[in-house]
């Protein structure tokens, strides 16, 4: 039988977790964007290294972080690279298959949700645990989604020329143009693959294979190629989507958080941002915003917080501005207007211009 860890023993484990925060800090600075997890533990027969990492590099750096710590004594290192290479490689690539799948910080239903995914928007799923997956999105960002919301990434046409935008806040998909059966709800930012299209209505393919029909009017053709991003249109679209509630980790037309909603806007409107506002707020390049604010065009992003980021808003020109906060909806910096807001007049930190 095994005895308890000896001082020696709770000394090299000590100095490996101080080692690895030193080692995470480095290879893996922002943990929404990769992961870094190992634990150095004492066995029958030596020591045994058992984690998970997304960076080759930090894999490697742990392994020969633990071996120098052990020394010459038996030393056996189980350090996962994700993709999981367990996983089916078929299963690794996949798509959202309905409208909002809500990204969760573990995998459980109860835990905090980081990020909403839109239906169509493609996933690479990193590992498996019970019904959930975690998924990488295409701007990096890690959470865990039921895995009964991913369909299998589609080979069979479902690529850039037959794909659309939905453009309109939310919808519905029908089964006929009765109205009377739907086939899925649908919202802002959703893919689908477009058909045939029939007067006032459009027939389209689901990412999981479901087909049914919208109005042609809120398709618009999908592009991932980068375009010239417009400052009214983004002024426009942030204004149409006024009075949406505030939602923590909200990323959708169901619900808001502050970057949330800068991050749809603009990639409705051509320009994939970060996810969050502090991300957020390293993109473009600064703004002397004026003794008047009379420098600040439509379009840039106006960040607020005390040492760093932590709200974000978009500009709608000068001092008017346009947020998520309680919902979504226009304020000003300036104090003459009857919607100054004055707290964040007093947290404003700087102003970012990622429209050129």
């Amino acid at each position: 039988m095994m005895g308890f860890p000896s001082a020696d023993d709770e000394n090299t484990v000590a100095t490996f977790q101080q080692e690895l925060t030193n080692l995470t800090k480095q290879l893996v600075p922002d943990p929404r964007l990769d992961v870094l997890s190992a634990q150095l533990t004492r066995t029958g027969q030596g020591w045994e290294l058992i984690g998970e990492t997304t960076v080759p590099a930090a894999r490697d750096a742990v392994s020969k972080l633990a071996a120098s710590l052990v020394k010459n004594e038996a030393f056996k290192a189980h350090v996962r690279l994700l993709p999981d290479p367990s996983l089916d490689a078929a299963k690794t690539a996949g798509l959202i298959r309905v409208s909002v799948a809500p990204m969760r910080r573990e995998p459980r239903h109860a835990a905090e949700m980081v990020d909403q995914v839109t239906m169509g928007v493609p996933v690479s799923v990193l590992k498996q645990e019970r019904n959930w997956s975690f998924v990488r999105t295409p701007y990096r960002y890690l959470g865990w989604v039921e895995s009964a919301m991913v369909a299998p990434k589609r080979s069979d046409g479902w690529d850039e020329p037959s794909l659309s935008w939905f453009v309109d806040s939310v919808g519905t998909v029908w089964t006929t143009p009765d109205m009377q059966q739907p086939v899925s709800d649908i919202v802002l930012g959703c893919i689908v693959r477009k058909l045939e299209a029939k007067g006032e209505w459009t027939a389209v393919e689901l990412p999981d294979g479901r087909r049914g029909i919208v109005r042609t009017a809120t398709l618009k053709s999908f592009s991932g190629a980068p375009r010239q991003v417009q400052p009214s249109q983004v002024a426009a679209l942030a204004s149409r989507l006024k009075g949406i509630p505030y939602l923590w980790g909200g990323n959708s037309t169901k619900g808001f958080d502050c970057s949330g909603f800068t991050q749809t806007v603009f990639r409705m409107t051509g320009l994939q941002l970060p996810r969050d506002a502090d991300q957020q707020s390293a993109v473009g390049k600064k703004v002397d915003p004026g003794l008047d604010f009379e420098n600040v065009r439509a379009g840039d992003l106006l960040f607020f917080g005390k040492e760093r980021a932590t709200h974000v808003a978009i500009s709608l020109g000068g001092a008017r501005f346009i947020h998520s906060s309680t919902d979504v909806h226009v304020n000003s910096l300036k104090k003459s207007d009857p919607d100054f807001d004055e707290g964040r007049f007093r947290s404003l930190l700087h102003i970012m211009r990622v429209i050129e």
